[in-house]
């Protein structure tokens, strides 16, 4: 698990593919619904590192990233932090899959 800070808020994010020697592959950035967090991608995450580098953010307000003012919400907003997110873990180019809110 990797805690970022991203405009001082800490974002919570899960490596599914650090343990089985994915780090070299495409990544692959798992986002979750509305109502749900990183987690909910467990069971299908660890089938992803033979093709690609998972990571699943908890968005701000979710799972075990910091909750912050309700202004601080909205769609622009997830979207710069999971720019950043992917800046800072890999300078490849990325694949994204959601469910959900997070497929919107």
């Amino acid at each position: 698990m990797l805690r970022l800070v991203v405009d001082e808020v800490v974002l919570n994010v899960v490596d599914y593919g650090a343990a089985s020697g994915a780090a070299a592959a495409r990544p692959l950035l798992l986002l979750h619904g509305g109502m749900g967090h990183s987690r909910w991608w467990d069971l299908v995450a660890p089938l992803l590192t033979g093709v690609a580098h998972p990571f699943a953010v908890d968005r701000r307000g979710h799972g075990d990233s910091d909750w912050v003012d309700p202004e601080s919400y909205g769609w622009e907003r997830d979207l710069r932090d999971l720019e950043e997110v992917a800046r800072r873990l890999s300078s490849l180019s990325w694949s994204v899959a959601g469910h959900s809110q997070g497929g919107l």
